[in-house]
């Protein structure tokens, strides 16, 4: 049996398609890359925005195409479960064989090609249990994402999220570190902590934020030489994390701190729990820490987010010099919290988000070439993903720039690069040899 499997959306959406893969498949090297020789097409969707959802449903009508099952998973059936459930004739323009949501992992273990179920509709409750244990390693062998936590409890006004994966559920730090381990044994050096947000690790376990001691057991385990962290809500920071991170060489000087906005008023709207104030303290103390690389995510076009609101985003963009910075246009979503009461805010018109779009992009790669250019003639570390192409420590896969380097080095090797040109957001260099 040959399997074709896409994925669309966040790193989280990879793992899912690792555990789908690790059960479906005794060998990956029944995995194809290409559609027209796979007997099961597997399409794992995103759903979070508008975009998103057009995506998909685009990648579906031409996934249908060939000649495979298709089954489609992931959050688009999940977010959809209940229109879907009431008119199941709904499903038959996604032209698939079967759509099946998140958590059903019965479905994952006991896939028989030759015995499928009559159903074409499997959809469980969003309150899942994970289980990744069983995962085949989709990216390259010296780097892994691990996913601490699922769902999200935070509820702020504009995301779908708790609605597509449920409240937060975070797993038990001893589940962690045998995943881990068992990262460590398959050659993984760079772990990716990811979750929807994880700075709120372990406070449904442990009644307590536990995030600093989760990294400091992660780090204690050999061979996992770089731990990095994504999507640290800044409402539940500590300084204890920032404390882990300056002093334990393990934890690369990098995280994603998504601010999504910096007015009080457009904070409070959000529900995002924080204040500018505070945001400003947090990374007055991240930036204490030396060689710390900040990025951030910010929202344009959010309902009421006025011309003095926007300016003072872009304001503070400029002020703080954020190292990276991803930029989301507002979206309204049906099953969002702000939609219930959005005929009381003043909306943006979609011209107006994709003009304040261009705005910030802008500035972020004018910042971004800034960095770059301080490190002309310099030397860094990177680790290796590709012949010629590596990443610093401040470079998350598929996020941030690439180091493009001459010479010859192993994939998965960490090597010194001298940087003699760069770009917007790439860094181009040659290899240092040993005693050079």
């Amino acid at each position: 049996m040959k399997v074709f499997i896409k994925t669309l959306g966040c790193p989280k959406n990879l793992v899912d398609s690792e555990v789908i893969i690790g059960n479906i498949l005794s060998e990956k090297d029944d995995i194809t890359d290409d559609p027209e020789e796979a007997d099961v097409i597997i399409l794992n969707t995103c759903a979070f925005i508008e975009d998103a959802i057009r995506e998909s449903e685009e990648e579906i009508l031409h996934l249908s195409e060939f000649r495979g099952r298709l089954i489609v998973t992931g959050c688009l059936p999940q977010r959809f479960k209940d229109s879907l459930k009431s008119n199941l004739s709904s499903s038959i323009r996604y032209k698939c064989d079967f759509i099946v949501g998140l958590g059903r992992y019965d479905f994952w273990k006991g896939f028989d090609l030759e015995d499928l179920p009559k159903t074409p509709l499997l959809i469980s409750s969003n309150n899942y249990i994970l289980e990744d244990k069983n995962r085949v390693i989709l990216t390259p062998p010296h780097y892994a994402y691990l996913r601490i936590a699922e769902g999200c409890s935070n509820r702020c006004s504009y995301c779908t999220i708790p609605y597509i994966r449920g409240p937060y559920r975070s797993k038990k730090i001893e589940d962690i570190l045998q995943e881990t381990e068992g990262l460590q044994n398959i050659g993984v050096k760079e772990l990716i902590l990811i979750a929807q947000d994880i700075t709120n690790y372990g406070f449904d376990l442990y009644n307590k934020y536990n995030i600093s001691e989760l990294i400091n057991r992660i780090s204690k385990i050999d061979g996992i030489e770089w731990i990095r962290l994504l999507y640290a809500h800044p409402a539940h920071y500590m300084d204890s994390m920032a404390d882990v991170i300056g002093e334990n060489n393990k934890i690369v000087k990098y995280i994603d701190l998504p601010i999504q906005h910096i007015s009080n008023t457009i904070l409070d709207s959000m529900q995002r729990k924080v204040t500018k104030e505070s945001i400003k303290e947090i990374i007055r103390r991240l930036r204490e820490i030396p060689g710390m690389h900040i990025r951030s995510e910010v929202m344009v076009g959010y309902p009421g987010e006025g011309e003095k609101e926007f300016a003072e985003l872009i304001d503070f963009i400029l002020s703080t010099k954020f190292d990276s910075l991803g930029i989301f246009k507002f979206s309204m979503e049906e099953e969002s919290p702000i939609f219930r009461i959005k005929d009381s805010y003043n909306i943006v018109s979609q011209e107006e988000i994709e003009e304040r779009y261009n705005i910030i992009v802008e500035i972020a790669r004018q910042l971004s070439y800034e960095h770059n250019l301080s490190l002309v003639g310099k030397t860094i570390k990177i680790i290796v993903d590709d012949i010629g192409i590596g990443r610093a420590y401040w470079q998350a896969p598929d996020i941030d720039g690439c180091v493009f380097f001459d010479g010859d080095a192993d994939v998965g090797e960490f090597v010194d690069v001298e940087i003699t040109r760069v770009d917007d957001y790439d860094l181009y260099g040659r290899l240092q040899m040993l005693g050079s």
